[in-house]
């Protein structure tokens, strides 16, 4: 299986869909008649579903994690997104904080060379 952010296939395949379970796919709003009636308005989202991918304590290089970054800061159009047997379309999310976090094995001044607990935030843009 094989996976891939765009043209970066990291060197640790060992990314996991961290939301695969929990992604709203119906968009609702209820509000109430002037006759106390409920109104509920329900539609699909057809796109900007976001995807989570991650390491959780699995380890991600930083040439990996550092080439992420600076894809995320000089990519702001739609690209593909790799996880085995699933593809995406999508953007970075970067709608809440940033689209790329990790935090360091072990603290050391300018990093350690591997990182924990990887995330990755999309938008699927189709």
């Amino acid at each position: 299986m094989t996976q891939r952010i765009d043209t970066i296939t990291p060197q640790n395949q060992q990314l996991l869909w961290l939301n695969k379970d929990s992604i709203q796919r119906v968009v609702a709003t209820a509000t109430r008649a002037g006759n106390g009636a409920l109104i509920v308005e329900q539609s699909v989202i057809p796109a900007g579903l976001p995807i989570e991918i991650g390491t959780k304590d699995a380890g991600m290089l930083r040439s990996d994690f550092a080439a992420l970054q600076a894809h995320n800061a000089a990519t702001l159009t739609a690209f593909e997104l790799v996880l085995d047997s699933h593809s995406w379309t999508v953007i970075w999310d970067n709608t809440n904080g940033p689209a790329v976090t990790g935090e360091d094995v072990f603290d050391m001044v300018g990093g350690y060379d591997t990182l924990k607990n990887v995330t990755l935030k999309f938008l699927t843009a189709e």
